[in-house]
């Protein structure tokens, strides 16, 4: 029998000896109770925590705070080499990590692409979707590049995130707007965005011809007939002006 790849399993009620991986995602209280009520109702499954050599958590950070909580021994087991890569690389599926999750672990990690996208996430409250959309001007019609903020390629260089910053502050003004006109939130954001910056577009008479016409903007679940509202709303303003 070939024992090179067994890996030994331990147990322990020292919850201080494992420490957070940088980079990894945080710990929701939600997540804890949905895995301390399960442990409740059916007993623990055995599913050991897996660390790396310096008892950084890469796979169970959940498991073992419900654990802890409910003062139940650890079973946990040591993979030498381990890092964020494994880390991220366990959680690609969907229903693990968000994209938020994704943001801020490569943030914490340093990638300065990523630190950028989450200051403007903390300032302004724009999903990973509209910031997508701004800081690279590609309108995608409120689909999220997941791929590009999951695998860590995203790059936002200090002049778009300079641009970007100019624009959350005008986008912040239709925060109320939307509410009243309801629909996708991130689509009426991203069209904002995208006409605020077609070249001749005065974006405070556009500003004033929304706010002015709310109620002939209808909360379209498409780009296209969004963007037509929007047009004939600043054009009806316009030539009133003219």
């Amino acid at each position: 029998m070939d024992n090179s790849k067994r890996i030994d399993v331990f147990e322990t009620r020292d919850y201080s000896k494992f420490k957070k991986l940088v980079g990894n995602r945080d710990v929701t209280n939600k997540r804890v109770a949905i895995i301390k009520e399960s442990i409740k109702r059916v007993g623990y499954i055995s599913n050991p925590i897996k660390c790396n050599e310096n008892m950084e958590v890469i796979d169970g950070q959940g498991r073992l705070e419900a654990l802890k909580q409910l003062e139940l021994p650890v079973e946990y087991t040591i993979e030498k080499g381990l890092g964020i890569n494994e880390c991220r690389a366990m959680n690609l599926k969907p229903t693990a990590w968000t994209i938020n999750d994704f943001i801020k672990s490569y943030a914490e990690y340093g990638v300065e692409s990523y630190i950028r996208i989450l200051k403007l996430q903390e300032k302004y409250g724009f999903s990973a979707s509209v910031l997508y959309a701004i800081t690279k001007r590609n309108f995608s019609n409120g689909r999220s590049p997941q791929d590009n903020y999951r695998n860590g390629t995203l790059i936002v260089t200090d002049e778009e995130y300079e641009n970007s910053k100019e624009t959350c502050e005008y986008l912040v003004r239709f925060i109320d707007v939307q509410k009243k006109i309801g629909g996708k939130k991130d689509l009426f954001f991203e069209s904002i965005a995208f006409v605020s910056n077609l070249k001749g577009v005065d974006k405070e008479r556009l500003y004033y011809s929304i706010t002015q016409n709310v109620s002939e903007i209808n909360p379209a679940s498409k780009s296209e007939y969004l963007l037509r509202d929007i047009s004939n709303c600043y054009n009806k303003e316009k030539k009133k002006k003219n």
